[in-house]
């Protein structure tokens, strides 16, 4: 019996928004399906790609997609332009809008976002998205990257925000969930959601583009369906959270010391990086695209903890499988490594993983064939 017949079946597709644009096909190729080819099980989740209806480029391109990439279980969903006015005049928020949107393309069960430029590091197991068949939601609690996210979050769900959830991929949500959470703020305000999404900034005195659609469905999830999610919130400086210098749409400190629950605070590993927001040489590269030299690095390195230490020893002497596999906990220019817990959880994922050596057969390359690791190792150099 293979290791796809002995995970749990679970109802789950992984969602990427998409539009034909240069730099978005050389992300997706680059990077996600790159990495999604050496670590993602096809067993655990096919993939929607999401488009703009209205663009043929768009839906060219997804064609393009199905038939070059025909290993992936790769399905297509279109969705209908926005009002300008709404996404305040920018397409990247377009896509924000429609993922909170996602029963548009899928019904029922669990859908898991990942940006366009998400590089999965590590072998993925169910481990890694489901505990206990609960999402796990690896959010951030303390001081915010970007501070007017939270306003925003803040107005739209009338409710002080607990954590930030641009903080780690798949981000996985009960799509019924979702729409729950689209009623709830139609019924808190009197308006249609879009009408609220469109005036949020304007209300908290931001700018248009101030938005985390991710942190605003973490939020929600958390004060509505906490028991539903598996809760595993890194702490990082609290900063700005008492006196006089406190950030109003946040709780305050006190809360994440007797609120959030001790067995919320346990470092898990995550299964993939934000490549265009990196750490190069001590300095913080935000929103640029990696270079090859990093991105494989991340890959070989990655390849080596997974599947390259016991099929090709030779090609992974440059990482110590001894020691911590730092990818797993950091996103962006956030680190988890201080916890001393992160190494017993890393030693955990690994052990899951074991099963790779035996059953190989989820993944779309031949991972457990010695020759086949040892010449995507080379690959990667």
């Amino acid at each position: 019996m293979d290791y796809a017949d002995q995970v749990e079946k679970v109802d789950f597709e992984i969602y990427v928004r998409l539009t034909s644009r240069p730099d978005f096909k050389e992300q997706l190729e680059n990077w996600l399906f790159k990495s999604m080819e050496l670590f993602f099980p096809q067993h655990l989740a096919s993939t929607i790609l999401v488009f703009d209806s209205e663009k043929p480029a768009d839906r060219d391109y997804a064609t393009q997609l199905m038939t070059n990439y025909s290993q992936f279980k790769l399905r297509s969903c279109y969705m209908d332009p926005v009002p300008n006015d709404v996404i305040h005049n920018w397409g990247k928020e377009r896509m924000y809008f429609d993922m909170m949107h996602a029963d548009y393309c899928k019904k029922r069960g669990f859908v898991g976002f990942v940006d366009v430029d998400t590089l999965f590091v590590t072998a993925v197991t169910q481990d890694l998205l489901f505990e206990n068949g609960k999402p796990i939601v690896t959010g951030r609690i303390g001081t915010p990257r970007i501070p007017c996210w939270i306003d925003t979050a803040e107005y739209i769900l009338g409710l002080k925000q607990v954590m930030q959830c641009m903080s780690y991929f798949p981000v996985v949500f009960n799509v019924e969930h979702i729409v729950e959470m689209r009623k709830y703020v139609e019924k808190l305000h009197g308006k249609s959601f879009q009408e609220v999404f469109k005036i949020a900034p304007a209300a908290v005195k931001v700018g248009g583009w101030c938005y985390c659609h991710y942190s605003i469905m973490c939020n929600y999830m958390w004060y509505f369906h906490r028991d539903s999610y598996a809760w595993h919130l890194q702490t990082v400086p609290l900063g700005n959270y008492t006196g006089q210098g406190a950030i109003s749409s946040m709780v305050n400190a006190t809360y994440f010391e007797k609120e959030v629950l001790p067995s919320e605070k346990i470092p898990i590993p995550r299964s993939s990086i934000h490549v265009r927001h990196f750490m190069l040489d001590g300095k913080y590269k935000d929103g640029v695209a990696a270079p090859l030299s990093y991105s494989n690095k991340q890959l070989r390195e990655g390849f080596c903890y997974s599947f390259g230490h016991s099929l090709c020893p030779e090609k992974c002497k440059e990482f110590d499988s001894e020691k911590l596999h730092d990818s797993l906990f950091a996103f962006e220019n956030y680190r988890w490594q201080w916890d001393e817990r992160c190494m017993e959880t890393q030693v955990n994922h690994y052990l899951v993983k074991v099963f790779l050596d035996k059953h190989p057969d989820g993944f779309i390359l031949d991972v457990g064939n010695m020759a086949v690791a040892c010449n995507i190792l080379q690959s990667l150099t």
